[in-house]
């Protein structure tokens, strides 16, 4: 019987009981209803328990081991619940001093203080839930701990006390009690509960032994009643958040509900629903550091049918395409990752041209870099639960290593799968935008997945993109310009046009003093492929505002004798390089 625990053998109970959690991933997503019925709780806690039992460093002292549990679970929880649990494990954290092991009574504290610590996290905590199960069970430990003298009885009478308080969360949420069903968030913690106790039985689990229990079927509901789109996560760094964190709370709850701030005073984990995505996360960043941003889209995961749809279009976010385009058609975004100095911002998702062009002004550093493994592992896994076949069409090779990496992914992953193809644009912008209009034709079309390509390697041959770049304070920044070329661009203030070769590679084209030039080179251009062919299709894409290129805008519009398909601004990733006024016009030739 223990009485004592030091680092490792606390990890060695953990471990048990997160691998229970993990063991019941599906059945918790099946009775997930609150406070979305989005049917993600059981897969957000077996993400995050699983990253604290494969990355924590496990030591003898029971205090360097919780702390890096508390880490690695603050900088990998996912979703409501693991939030949640990765702010349990830093409140035992913050109330540990630098102690090799702990004794029976005053881990009961520990736990006590920590279940506190959690709840006070919670903007608007509701009975009911993960929050008062772990409240009510921890207060249980504490009024019978005098009965006990060992870890191993304790939670194994403790357990049965648990069960009990799962029953009440239909009591005290009318939500469940309707559906006659537990809070899947308290059910977790239960599991947990419930592995500690094998593991004091000498049953020790291992997290392969995956079992997958039969789901509820539940009862859906009019995702119009749910009042937030998305769920947002990030980090945030700040060594001031502890004078702030009052201000940062009221702000936050004024755009969106199921806050939690969990983490210590230098580093905290926001959970967040709100519909305002960029204007959070401009919000945030005025208080520190941003990290692993995350959103998710409660409206796609909700609105999914049962059966897989045929086909999705993945592009990256460099591909500009209209939002309402997006938003009508199966197309999903992987998103360009981009750092302004130090913290991350994931590219159309947590920021857009205009916020992009105001940090681009104050900014000290700003970088990007393609999407990474993990981005990519997960945007496949998800996709590939509600689609039959995936269509990703990246950017040109020469411009990113998306392709490449995305590529590499697929062959050492997917490479017996028929039904995900990838196609290297060798386009970009609006160019890439146009590509992906004429693959949601053939999908409309009913076409093969193998057909699709084939037919649109011929097609990306026929696109053309044409940029007036009258901005190029950007690309001098850059510093990807020689020397030569450099000054002479900063003396003469010349403005320049970019296209791309057959290859997929930027090509300078023209250079000019004035404006108009470069948009006279464009119009010969736009003037001599009306000439060769017939018809034309095209886009407009551009930066800043629309007001001083609206004449331009008539005046292909004339030359090629119909409107844009569609009128949009750039991505942040492009502003990068093309500035805050630039236009292009992508052309199909028909």
């Amino acid at each position: 019987m223990k009485t004592s625990i030091n680092g490792n053998e606390f990890f060695e109970f953990f471990k048990n009981g997160a691998i229970e959690v993990i063991n019941n991933k599906d059945y918790l997503d099946s009775i997930n209803i609150f406070p979305v019925e989005d049917k993600d709780t059981g897969s957000n806690l077996a993400y995050t328990l699983k990253f604290i039992v494969e990355f924590s460093t496990i030591e003898d002292s029971f205090y360097k081991t919780i702390n890096s549990m508390s880490l690695i679970s603050l900088e990998n929880a996912r979703g409501n619940s693991g939030v949640i649990f990765a702010q349990f494990l830093t409140g035992i954290a913050k109330e540990t001093k630098e102690r090799e092991y702990i004794d029976f009574k005053e881990f009961i504290d520990l736990l006590k203080k920590s279940s506190e610590y959690v709840y006070n996290s919670i903007a608007n905590p509701f009975e009911g839930t993960i929050i008062s199960f772990i409240r009510d069970w921890t207060k249980y430990l504490k009024m019978n701990s005098f009965k006990f003298n060992n870890f191993n009885d304790i939670f194994l009478k403790s357990f049965e006390h648990a069960n009990e308080l799962l029953l009440e969360t239909k009591v005290h949420m009318k939500k469940l009690k309707n559906k006659n069903i537990v809070d899947s968030g308290a059910n977790g913690f239960l599991f947990f509960l419930k592995g500690i106790c094998k593991f004091f039985n000498g049953e020790f689990l291992e997290l392969e032994n995956l079992i997958t229990k039969e789901k509820i079927d539940i009862k859906e509901e009019n995702f119009n009643c749910i009042k937030y789109r998305y769920c947002c996560e990030c980090l945030l760094e700040t060594k001031f958040l502890d004078k702030h964190i009052l201000d940062l709370k009221k702000e936050l709850l004024n755009i969106g509900d199921s806050l939690i701030l969990a983490g210590s005073n230098k580093l905290k984990h926001i959970h967040i629903h709100c519909n305002e995505i960029y204007k959070l996360f401009n919000l945030i960043s005025s208080y520190g550091i941003i990290k692993k941003p995350k959103v998710e889209d409660m409206k796609i995961q909700k609105n999914f049918n049962k059966n897989k749809e045929n086909t999705v279009i993945l592009i990256d976010s460099i591909a500009d395409i209209d939002e309402k385009i997006i938003n009508k058609n199966n197309i999903d975004i992987i998103p360009i990752n981009i750092f302004i100095d130090e913290s991350h911002y994931l590219d159309k998702i947590t920021i857009n041209h205009d916020n992009f062009n105001e940090k681009y002004k104050r900014a000290k550093s700003i970088k990007s870099s393609q999407p990474n493994i993990i981005q990519i592992k997960n945007k496949i896994n998800f996709l590939k639960k509600y689609y039959k076949n995936i269509l990703i069409i990246t950017v040109s090779d020469k411009l990113s290593g998306t392709y490449m990496t995305m590529l590499d992914y697929l062959k050492k992953n997917e490479s017996t799968n028929p039904n995900i193809k990838i196609i290297n644009s060798k386009l970009n912008s609006g160019a890439q935008g146009l590509l992906v209009l004429e693959a949601i034709k053939l999908i409309k079309e009913h076409k093969n997945i193998n057909n699709i390509v084939d037919e649109l390697e011929r097609i990306k041959e026929d696109i053309k993109i044409y940029v007036s770049i009258n901005d190029l304070s950007n690309i001098l920044r850059g510093g990807r310009l020689n020397t030569k070329l450099k000054k002479l661009i900063e003396f003469f203030n010349l403005k320049i046009t970019i296209s791309l070769d057959r290859n997929g590679k930027g090509i300078l084209k023209y250079i000019g003093i004035f404006r108009r030039k470069n948009e006279k080179y464009i119009l010969k251009k736009i003037n001599k492929l009306k000439k060769e062919n017939k018809d034309l299709n095209y886009c407009i894409v551009y930066s800043g505002s629309k007001k001083n290129k609206r004449k331009f805008i008539k005046e292909i519009e004339g030359k090629i004798g119909k409107k844009a398909l569609y009128e949009t601004k750039i991505s942040s990733v492009i502003a990068m390089h093309s500035g805050s006024d630039a236009i292009g016009i992508a052309v199909k030739i028909n």
